[in-house]
């Protein structure tokens, strides 16, 4: 594999394996625990979407490459209520179970349109290899990312607002920052899924991840709130 291939595959793989790394030590650390669970699956099912980046890179034919890329978005739907009702039991939030469900029930009917290529369409090649492109119904994923995101901040933001310990309204804004660049860079990610030919942005989420695990102890955290 040249050099130029390998440094453009090095940030999905450094993302996917912290994003293992994070699932493994969220169950070592409470499996009996909600929130500890919640968030170990969040993370296997985000390390296996930057696994299926990874692969798609590096196929040696387009048609790999949309296959793996529309069975990526059979499960990418799923992250977006897993982290919402993550950020429920962080929080401490017992009500609106009814969002939760909904959010749920949202990502299902928009994973069953993945098969048919109405959330990815093709792929192109790029400098840095293959990537999915839009499909006539990717604005279902975006939109849901974009309305999980805000509604997630804006409790975040309430809740350092509220809080009244030093220590713990730090976390929190370790939480808001990196939660926030990790959005960030996922939302900047759709402008290549939309034939913008410009690296893939979310390959880089290893970076807030770190600042969002290290800066809260995420899993340690939900674990004594539930």
């Amino acid at each position: 594999m040249p050099l130029k291939q390998i440094l453009y595959s090095l940030p999905p793989l450094l993302t996917a394996m912290l994003l293992a790394g994070l699932a493994v030590a969220a169950l070592a650390h409470g499996s009996r625990a909600k929130g500890n669970r919640l968030f170990a699956l969040f993370c296997f099912l985000g390390s296996l979407l930057y696994v299926d980046i990874l692969i798609a890179f590096n196929a040696p034919t387009p048609r790999l490459a949309l296959v793996t890329s529309r069975a990526a978005h059979l499960l990418h739907p799923f992250l977006i209520p897993l982290f919402i009702h993550f950020f429920h039991l962080f929080l401490n939030i017992g009500r609106r179970r009814w969002l939760v469900r909904c959010a749920y029930v949202y990502a299902a009917m928009t994973s069953a349109c993945a098969p048919w290529g109405w959330i990815i369409a093709d792929v192109r090649r790029f400098d840095f290899g293959y990537f999915g492109q839009a499909g006539p119904l990717f604005f279902l994923t975006a939109v849901g990312a974009a309305a999980a995101t805000v509604y997630n901040a804006t409790l975040l933001y309430r809740a350092i607002a509220a809080e009244e310990r030093a220590i713990q309204k730090n976390k929190l804004k370790y939480v808001f920052i990196g939660f926030g660049a990790l959005a960030l860079l996922t939302s900047l990610t759709s402008l290549t899924v939309w034939g913008v030919p410009i690296y893939p942005a979310g390959a880089f989420g290893f970076i807030p991840l770190l600042v969002f695990s290290a800066g809260a102890k995420l899993t340690g955290e939900v674990q004594k709130q539930r």
